[in-house]
């Protein structure tokens, strides 16, 4: 979330109010801002919502810079799509990755101090590779962890482009116990393959970015197809679309103030879309996603 402090605690307690229990952030989120507030918003309340919180990108190089750095690369990618190549490279300069056991610990330490709390509900390595799933040692750390009541469980919170390799790793620790994938409208394939490596394990599945970090709402076929396969907004129908797709586990959804949490939780109320209508979407959905057709971004605000 982002924005006036004092929006961002009202939303978040409407929220709270309206049922929702499930918080999600991230250490690196605002450099910790976004755990600071839920730590205040939620002072008192602890015993009544689940928290999950995540670790393992570091600030980068550009980090400092990204205020500046990030509207000017939005409206070159809105121009040119072969700028994506760049913009990658540039959100690798944001971000680097430390998986080493004596970090993580740190890490959720001086998140649980921003939360204001003893316990994280769910703890998740933030998109690890294949070297750090791999890691043995890093997993065994978890468990003692665990053990001594920093965490709950643990997961692993896949970035978007998740290959095989990483998520049949993932499952294969004995303790993971929840999964974070995209679940957005370009990419319906990706969760349908989750479910099928998963098959009966009892982990749980948390969807993220059903806006498909805003780039859902830079074409106009797909917003015009979304809004007329349900009487909604497109943007509704997305999170209609996301939960159906995602049936077994949480979808995590944007919002920047009351009015938008208004209207996201107004998909709830929908009725599922029909076999045929969701057959249709995933067809549209396959054919945008190998068009070539730009994956634009407007800004979406994580949902600390």
């Amino acid at each position: 979330m982002s924005g006036d402090a004092r929006e961002v605690e009202a939303t978040l307690l409407e929220a709270f109010e309206r049922g929702i229990n499930f918080f999600d952030t991230a250490d690196c989120y605002n450099q910790g801002d976004s755990e600071r507030v839920l730590g205040q918003v939620f002072q008192g309340k602890r015993d009544r919502v689940l928290i999950c919180s995540k670790a393992g990108k570091t600030m980068g190089p550009l980090q400092r810079l990204r205020p500046k750095v990030m509207p000017l690369a939005k409206r070159i990618m809105r121009r040119w799509s072969s700028s994506r190549t760049v913009a990658a490279s540039l959100a690798g300069q944001f971000h680097a990755q430390n998986f080493r056991p004596d970090y993580i610990e740190k890490a959720i330490g001086l998140s649980l101090s921003r939360l204001k709390t003893d316990y994280l509900d769910l703890f998740l390595l933030h998109g690890p590779g294949v070297s750090a799933l791999s890691e043995d040692v890093l997993f065994d750390r978890l468990d003692h962890l665990r053990q001594r009541g920093m965490i709950r469980h643990y997961g692993v919170s896949f970035d978007d482009s998740i290959s095989s390799q990483e998520l049949v790793l993932g499952l294969a620790r004995p303790g993971v116990a929840a999964l974070q994938v995209a679940v957005d409208p370009y990419r319906p394939s990706t969760i349908e393959e989750v479910e099928r490596q998963m098959s009966d394990n009892a982990v749980g599945l948390i969807g993220r970015a059903p806006f498909a970090r805003g780039a859902l709402f830079q074409d106009e076929r797909d917003l015009v197809a979304l809004s007329q396969s349900i009487s909604a907004t497109p943007a509704q129908a997305a999170i209609r679309l996301a939960m159906q797709l995602n049936p077994r586990g949480t979808v995590l959804i944007g919002m920047s103030n009351r009015q938008h949490l208004r209207e996201n939780l107004r998909a709830l109320e929908l009725s599922p879309f029909s076999d045929e209508k969701l057959l249709a979407l995933k067809s549209l959905q396959r054919d945008g996603a190998n068009s070539g057709r730009p994956h634009q971004t407007r800004s979406e605000s994580h949902n600390p």
